[in-house]
């Protein structure tokens, strides 16, 4: 299901730790509505993985940052 809802700042914790078998570097914060609850992705880190990932397919190397 695909949403846009608004959180109040209360409603917002930072991300959890999960351990280093997952990469939480993409997630900004965990909300909660009701008994939900939400994961905030950083938009930015994404796609710049997503971009990262495509350059490296196509190219065949490391983008250079």
């Amino acid at each position: 299901m695909e949403e846009v809802i608004d959180l109040e700042p209360d409603q917002i914790q930072p991300a959890p730790r999960m351990g280093t078998q997952i990469r939480t570097e993409f997630i900004k914060g965990m909300g909660k509505r009701d008994s939900q609850f939400i994961m905030i992705l950083d938009i930015d880190r994404v796609f710049s993985a997503e971009e990262s990932t495509a350059i490296r397919a196509v190219g065949g190397n490391s983008p250079a940052n």
